[in-house]
């Protein structure tokens, strides 16, 4: 048996295990909700999140911290999500990481820099019109951008993502097994080790 890769943090008043292998804490039944929270970035969970993926870094002062939004929430949480990123984060443990900036970006963007700054083949990025999709847990985003600049009116998101895919898979094997089944956990892991997973 091996340790799980988890991390306690306080966000609030309460304590989250946050973490690789959070999702083996849940149960079947627990409602991670189909959509993301208008006011997502002000919740508590997302504080315990941000400061699990911090841990993970492993660095004691971040000159620069980039994070990416659903498009459509980008105009409107932007700066306040810059803000809570922004400070010292402490630890049950003592430990603190500093974060002395952070840049604000909407999800896809970071999809579309990685692509030029990795393998892409163009070198004349002006002159190219692209379409960046990214499917998140609970959002479809897409950024249209002619060269580097973002069209606005052509980029957005809407709900969905695969929260409802995993959803919507429960469902069929609940159907296929003639019998409820509604751990999408179990489904997402499957999912991620190539559809080798026991149900």
């Amino acid at each position: 048996m091996t340790r799980r890769d988890l991390i306690e943090v306080k966000s609030g008043e309460s304590k989250y295990l946050v973490g690789k292998d959070s999702i083996d804490t849940l149960s079947a039944r627990d409602d991670r909700g189909g959509h993301l929270l208008e006011n997502y970035v002000d919740t508590p969970q997302y504080k315990a999140l941000l400061r699990g993926a911090l841990w993970y870094m492993k660095e004691e002062s971040i000159d620069l911290l980039v994070s990416g939004l659903p498009v459509n929430h980008f105009g409107n949480d932007g700066n306040r999500m810059r803000d809570r990123l922004i400070g010292v984060h402490k630890y049950p443990d003592g430990r603190e990481v500093v974060v002395k900036d952070a840049w604000i970006i909407p999800q896809p963007v970071g999809g579309f820099i990685d692509y030029f700054m990795t393998g892409s083949k163009i070198t004349r990025v002006n002159d190219i019109k692209s379409l960046t999709l990214d499917v998140g847990y609970y959002t479809l985003d897409w950024v249209t951008c002619r060269g580097i600049r973002m069209q606005d009116e052509r980029s957005g998101s809407v709900p969905g993502g695969m929260s409802l895919i995993l959803e919507k898979l429960t469902q069929l094997i609940s159907v296929d097994r003639n019998s409820q089944f509604s751990d999408v956990g179990i489904v997402d892991n499957g999912i991620r080790n190539g559809f080798k997973t026991r149900i």
